[in-house]
């Protein structure tokens, strides 16, 4: 073989191996990235709603999830939150599918409020009248307890437990359970496939 052949072979060598290379790499990175379809928060999570639902009485029980949502053209991240598991009581219809990819920006109000408080808020909606209300009564969620669900020390969702009655009061010892019941979900959370 002549130089100019085993430079030539040296050099195919070469690019074959940079493009294993980028091949394995891309691989790798799409491998470290959540496969939505092996998340089955219905499995995980479906027996803590019921806990909830059936022990609250409460009319829905959601699971709710933040998205990474979509860019706009200025290069700004809108959030999103999806409802991954409900359980209602009998007789309330499912909304699930209504609820997905709602803008957090919707939810305003509410995720203000959760950012000031430790774990939880109550909410009565029967006396506002924004938009996040009109929701809610839409509904028929008129009292409601939102708790916020860390994940490896993020806050990662919210459950919420929504009543139909309005201005219902919820003892601390309720409140207490709830907020444990969701710490426990919290940490079944950590075993979804990452």
């Amino acid at each position: 073989m002549d130089i100019l052949s085993i430079g030539q072979a040296l050099g195919t060598l070469g690019i074959g191996a940079v493009v294993v290379y980028q091949w394995w790499d891309g691989r790798r990175k799409e491998a470290k990235k959540p496969d939505l379809g092996d998340m089955d928060y219905e499995d995980l999570l479906g027996e803590d709603l019921e806990l909830l639902q059936s022990r609250t009485e409460a009319m829905r029980v959601t699971y709710w999830a933040f998205t990474n949502g979509t860019m706009t053209a200025d290069n700004y991240s809108v959030k999103n939150l999806s409802c991954m598991v409900e359980r209602n009581r009998e007789g309330v219809d499912s909304i699930i599918h209504e609820l997905q990819r709602i803008p957090c920006i919707k939810f305003r109000r509410n995720l203000a409020a959760m950012r000031e408080a430790e774990t939880y808020i109550v909410t009565h909606e029967h006396n506002k009248n924004d938009a996040l209300a009109q929701f809610h009564k839409y509904y028929g969620l008129n009292s409601n307890i939102f708790v916020k669900v860390f994940n490896k020390g993020k806050w990662t969702g919210i459950i919420g437990l929504n009543f139909e009655d309005i201005e219902m009061e919820f003892s601390p010892e309720l409140l207490s359970w709830i907020t444990f019941q969701t710490s426990i979900i919290g940490n079944k959370l950590k075993q979804l496939k990452k």
